[in-house]
């Protein structure tokens, strides 16, 4: 069986800010859930959960947060670690071939919530129009793509707590099935060939 290999990491977790910190922190047991900080807290029954401690900040401009839902913005973050933990110098044709495969449960909930809130708590009769584009489940992946310069697939999987697996799996089967062909392609060339 052929196998892939992961070339970058990247993570922005309750457990650890980076790749290596999440590491570090699954190995020796750390847990992510603690009492929750959001300025919401008050009001909720439960008062600890696992909230990745993030700070938009110092991945974007003021201006930059306000078109990126949260989800999208740790992803990018995750995304840029990933992406120079992994060395890779793509050229033009190479940019063309390549895509994004992510996983989210939910997407844009900080702006779907935020959205909702205005609607309903108070009383607008107008949202942002941008929220569609921060709330859709495929924005993270497609801010990636775009960051990049990527024009292959770029697909994401929401299947609640499964969904990353899920995206992992179904690049691997695409990356077999094209190693495959190519090996197939090369065997028909050098036989026409000879």
């Amino acid at each position: 069986m052929r196998r892939v290999a992961v070339t970058g990491l990247g993570a922005r977790s309750p457990i650890g800010k980076n790749a290596a910190e999440l590491f570090e922190g699954v190995m020796s047991g750390r847990s992510g859930v603690r009492r929750v900080t959001s300025p919401f807290s008050e009001k909720l029954a439960v008062k600890v959960a696992a909230e990745a401690d993030f700070d938009p900040l110092q991945f974007f401009t003021n201006k930059q947060i306000g078109s990126l839902d949260r989800t999208s913005q740790m992803a990018i973050a995750a995304a840029a670690e990933a992406w120079g933990d992994s060395g890779l110098a793509l050229d033009d044709e190479e940019k063309e071939q390549s895509g994004v495969y992510m996983g989210t449960g939910l997407g844009g909930a900080h702006s779907l919530d935020a959205m909702f809130y205005r609607l309903y708590r108070e009383d607008k009769s107008r949202v942002s129009p941008l929220s569609i584009l921060k709330i859709m489940c495929n924005a993270p992946a497609s801010h990636i793509s775009i960051k990049y310069g990527l024009g292959g697939p770029c697909l994401t999987f929401a299947i609640a707590c499964s969904s990353s697996t899920v995206a992992i799996e179904e690049k691997q089967k695409v990356l077999l099935k094209i190693f495959s062909i190519r090996r197939v392609n090369q065997f028909l060339l050098v036989n026409i060939f000879q």
